[in-house]
């Protein structure tokens, strides 16, 4: 009896024992069945389809959309900080959370298709990431350099990927040059790798030898798709920024991932080394071919099999900067085989008619063009009467009539006294161009045909003269050219183009004041048609959300060129919109950037502004307004005559002379 009451609480403990790990069994077993759910963005809850996480909804669905990750990304994922709540999702794209952070904010989103695919993008202002947590904001973009150094450490591992590789299959008599980037898969028992990165590989003339090129803009998104699986989680921007010159090269030391085909399929810079070439956008229409000159039956279709590729992704992928960036590195590929660089057309394919002999050529050809634009800041036309150098003490302004109405010309031929007036006191010699100046330029009837093409909802003649200026400027030898509503302040006479020439804008992106030598007035013309007709329905700079018209002019181009970085600007010109301004300090309206200190600009550069714009826009708002500026001077019927703005010019210009503390030969400002 003794030894059985011992016995008993020691079965007791053990059955206790017993249900606690049961229950732990059962709670570990339930936990994780509802784990997957909460960690593993291979399923998300959808919360409804309100485009905020906050707003939740008692009914939700789960959705096997993403592609499964393995346990050490999932608890790479669950550790994700949590993020901002993406808004502004696209029409027809509805906002979804994958992943709930503990905090209860969202820490991974997409905008999903409501179409119902699989299909998902970003929000504006968010860049797509290929893993979790899929969008990220672009003001929070991971360090790209830490992103670079950790691919390089893994070069090993991507070495087979990065390098050109000469597959033979010996039955068919095949041999297929396969470019890194391009993708296309073979069939592993029927193609063996002879040898990697074969420059010299010699193959029995009755082998086929051919290869797939692609769309540059596609090589370097299914690189970055590829990388982004397998090593690092980086936005397709980051990659870029690590990728494309300007910036440092993404190339690893022994690989080829990153040039272009042209350099992987020519020998000695002459010879193309292959048969033929095919396209992988034309797949059908290349596998014909290929089937028709090596004389093989329907059944070489199952030798090659292309993988996912969609040209559409390049308008979605690239930003504006990114997109040109990447035509400039690749510009061989986009003229030998004839790629568009229009982002919008980059559905257009190149023909397949080329033979080994006629791409050789075309391949010199585009090679000495590219040179000449590389290697050339001059005219390219040496027969150009090119002046040689330009009028330090002359400023130059451009004035063809717009409209046929009398009473526009009768106006602006006032404002042209007045400008010739004001800068005359100011010490400065003067000239008005006209398009017959810009008649004399070589590139006048190429770009004319151009601009005149453009969009704009104001008169084509006044457009089409803003950009044939620059032309004229370039006839006459270079200088200092303003608008003839740009009326001086503190600029000193002769002042000396800076910069060795290179084209500057001193008013933002407002070309009211600008400077150049020759050859950079002529290539910012060139610059600004190519860059006007491939970006004229972008959103960002040159079409109306709201209404979806289009207007391009020299200001919203030169708007996109200097969001881009590609011409040098200043702020040191007043906008008369300082003109009312309360609390008015002249040397609080000049804006220098943090980077373009006086040590990089003119010494007369200071404090003080160089100008006054009196702008159009500044007109119209007076006339709206019905402002009245000074007694005997307002906006109304009486005050309609062609004499009014030259008198408002006038006398806002004056005002500013006075509150910046200068003075012209003011006897002659008051004849105006």
């Amino acid at each position: 009896m003794h030894q059985g009451t011992k016995t008993i609480p020691i079965i007791l403990a053990c059955l206790e024992g017993l249900v606690i790990l049961m229950l732990i069994f059962f709670w570990r077993l339930n936990y994780f069945s509802l784990s997957k759910y909460i960690t593993n963005p291979s399923y998300s809850i959808v919360w409804g389809t309100s485009p905020k996480a906050k707003e939740y909804h008692s009914r939700y669905r789960i959705m096997e959309d993403f592609q499964t990750q393995n346990d050490t990304s999932f608890s790479a994922a669950a550790v994700t900080p949590p993020t901002l709540t993406m808004e502004g999702c696209p029409s027809g794209w509805r906002y979804e959370v994958v992943r709930f952070h503990s905090s209860g904010l969202p820490a991974a989103q997409v905008c999903r298709n409501m179409s119902g695919s699989h299909h998902w993008i970003c929000a504006k202002g968010w860049e797509p990431l290929r893993e979790d947590p899929y969008c990220v904001k672009v003001s929070k973009i991971e360090n790209v350099s830490a992103s670079v150094s950790a691919l390089r450490d893994k070069s090993a591992v991507l070495r087979a990927q990065t390098r050109p590789s000469c597959l033979v299959a010996d039955k068919f008599k095949l041999l297929f040059y396969q470019l890194p980037g391009t993708p296309v898969e073979v069939s592993p028992s029927v193609f063996r790798i002879r040898r990697e990165n074969d420059q010299s590989h010699q193959t029995p003339e009755q082998y086929q030898k051919f290869t797939f090129i692609s769309h540059p803009c596609s090589r370097l998104i299914n690189f970055w798709e590829e990388i982004s699986n397998s090593t690092f989680n980086v936005s397709f921007t980051s990659f870029l920024n690590g990728g494309l010159p300007p910036k440092k090269p993404l190339i690893l030391s022994d690989g080829t991932r990153l040039k272009t085909q042209t350099e992987m399929l020519f020998d000695n810079d002459v010879y193309f080394r292959l048969d033929q070439y095919l396209v992988l956008e034309r797949w059908n229409e290349s596998l014909s071919e290929l089937i028709k000159r090596a004389n093989f039956g329907p059944n070489i279709l199952q030798l090659l099999e292309m993988k996912v590729s969609d040209i559409r992704k390049c308008s979605q992928m690239y930003t504006l900067e990114m997109w040109l960036r990447m035509t400039d590195s690749y510009a061989i590929d986009f003229c030998v085989f004839q790629y568009s660089t229009n982002v919008y057309d980059a559905n257009i394919i190149p023909p397949l008619n080329f033979t080994g002999q006629t791409l050789a050529a075309r391949y010199k050809f585009c090679r000495q063009k590219i040179k000449d634009v590389q290697d050339s800041d001059v005219l390219k036309h040496s027969h150009f009467p090119l002046v040689s150098s330009a009028n330090p003490c002359t400023i130059y302004t451009y004035y063809q009539p717009a409209f046929d109405g009398s009473f526009d010309i009768i106006t602006n031929r006032n404002v042209l006294r007045l400008w010739e007036r004001t800068w005359v006191s100011a010490g400065w010699q003067t000239r008005v161009l006209n398009e017959s100046d810009a008649m004399s330029h070589p590139d006048y009837t190429n770009l004319k045909r151009k601009f005149q093409s453009l969009p704009t909802v104001n008169s084509k003649r006044y457009e089409l003269a803003c950009f044939l200026r620059y032309l004229a400027m370039a006839v006459v030898g270079g200088g200092w050219m303003s608008d003839y509503d740009m009326l001086p302040l503190h600029f000193p006479p002769c002042s000396k183009i800076p910069f060795n020439g290179s084209f500057t804008l001193w008013s933002a992106h407002i070309p009211c004041l600008v400077s150049a030598s020759a050859h950079y007035y002529t290539r910012i013309a060139n610059l600004m048609a190519d860059v006007a007709l491939q970006w004229r329905w972008h959103t960002d700079f040159f079409v109306n959300e709201a209404t979806g018209v289009a207007q391009v002019s020299d200001m919203t181009v030169f708007s996109l060129l200097v969001h881009q970085d590609r011409v040098k600007s200043f702020e040191v010109i007043i906008e008369t919109h300082d003109f009312l301004r309360a609390g008015f300090a002249c040397n609080k309206s000049v804006h220098l950037l943090e980077n373009q200190n006086s040590g990089y600009l003119p010494e007369w550069i200071s404090s003080l502004p160089c100008g006054v714009h009196i702008s159009h826009a500044f007109m119209d708002w007076i006339r709206k307004r019905n402002i009245t500026l000074w007694p005997g001077l307002s906006w109304d019927t009486e005050q309609l005559l062609p004499t009014f703005r030259q008198k408002l010019m006038n006398y806002v210009h004056k005002i500013f002379l006075q509150k910046c503390n200068l003075a012209f030969k003011t006897e002659e400002l008051e004849q105006g």
